[in-house]
């Protein structure tokens, strides 16, 4: 009985004809051209015979492809890619037997045939052996790291939380298909994206392995999706330094950056031509601080976060001094649940001497994600902002 693959034979003749090599000859030229195979005398058919037997599966038409890719195998005897395609004529005549035996054969020619090591991966899914799986899949996307076909191949593994766990596995060694794995995600439905943030737990639940910068752009795309719960949890499990404020992170701008927003919960700026920001070490300020100027009219908006903060009351504190050590009132925060709106909330100080401001405020059952604004109003002097922090009460 034929055994029941989980990879589409359609997807194994895809990649085998993106793979297709050029070359020169008459031949050769063929395999880019099957209309030419007709004028090559058989015996020096071999990329005539294969483009010929490709054309066939293409088709749909796996009896005629039979004979031309046994053609190719006869004169080209221990070419892995005529043997596989063999082994693809007979798996599309439910003949199991026969493509077992052609793909066994083009197995101990070596790795880099992709056909074979796509039933090969089938194989392997099919006994639930989803690390071998995930191995034939690591040598496949290694020589193709932007296959079309790739997330197909990819879904079959990411469907099972094993599967999911041997992909990471993989990346562990860092192959090069993991950079379009992680960044290709606007490529995607919500669904695949979900199931590959799953993978990036993975890889640091399961292996400790932390990467922002790899994962910085699945965060992204996670929230323009609208999961922002599923890209905190992955920039926390990748990106949260060791200490930090857990519903904030980075409230004393260590790892700001003024020229890119990696993540999507890293700060961002205004780009008002009336604002001035500075990031560098200030005195009497622990590490970097945010320092702020306006030539303005009108409160200007100057850096923003976002969160994800369950529903109920919290508090939001931070220090903001002027240049000559006062408390600066102009700086103010807005928290909203969205990215248009601002809602200023009341500000305490609460220790004139350190200039440390607290605001209360709730966040409702119906708000996924939180934008927390700092503005400054204008006619204020030079500001320094820093020790940034939300507290539940």
């Amino acid at each position: 009985m034929l055994w029941r693959f989980r990879v589409p034979i359609g997807i194994v003749l895809a990649l085998g004809f993106a793979a297709l090599a050029l070359v020169s000859g008459l031949d050769r030229m063929s395999s880019a051209r099957p209309a030419l195979a007709a004028s090559v005398p058989a015996f020096f058919r071999v990329y005539a015979a294969r483009a010929s037997a490709e054309a066939y599966l293409a088709a749909g038409n796996p009896e005629a492809a039979l004979p031309q890719a046994a053609l190719a195998v006869r004169n080209d005897p221990i070419d892995a890619r005529s043997i596989s395609l063999l082994g693809s004529a007979h798996f599309a005549l439910d003949d199991a037997d026969g493509a077992r035996a052609a793909f066994t054969v083009a197995g101990k020619l070596g790795w880099r045939e992709p056909l074979t090591q796509i039933y090969w991966m089938s194989v392997a899914l099919g006994q639930g052996d989803y690390r071998v799986a995930a191995q034939r899949l690591d040598a496949i996307l290694r020589q193709a790291p932007a296959l079309v076909q790739r997330n197909d191949l990819l879904a079959e593994l990411e469907a099972s939380p094993q599967g999911r766990s041997e992909l990471a596995r993989q990346i562990v060694d860092a192959p090069i298909w993991r950079i379009p794995y992680f960044g290709e995600g606007y490529l995607l439905d919500r669904a695949a994206v979900a199931r590959r943030a799953a993978v990036a737990e993975n890889l640091s639940h399961d292996f400790g392995v932390r990467d922002c910068e790899l994962v910085a752009r699945l965060t992204k795309v996670q929230a323009a999706l609208g999961d922002f719960a599923g890209a905190r949890h992955v920039w926390r499990d990748h990106c949260l330094a060791p200490g930090a404020d857990p519903l904030l992170g980075d409230g004393g701008f260590e790892s700001a950056s003024l020229t890119a927003q990696q993540t999507a919960f890293d700060w961002s700026w205004s780009d008002d031509g009336a604002i001035g920001i500075q990031l560098a070490p200030v005195a009497g300020f622990s590490g970097r601080a945010l320092t702020v100027t306006t030539t303005g009219f009108g409160i200007r908006a100057f850096a923003t976060r976002i969160t994800v903060l369950p529903p109920g009351p919290y508090r939001a504190r931070w220090r903001a001094l002027t240049a000559v050590g006062e408390p600066a009132s102009g700086i103010t925060l807005s928290v909203a649940c969205d990215a248009a709106a601002r809602e200023t909330r009341a500000a305490t100080l609460i220790e004139p001497r350190t200039g440390r401001f607290e605001a209360g405020f709730a966040i409702p059952q119906d708000c996924p994600a939180q934008w927390l604004t700092f503005s400054i109003a204008p006619g204020s002097d030079m500001a320094t902002l820093d020790d940034v922090a939300v507290l539940r009460q």
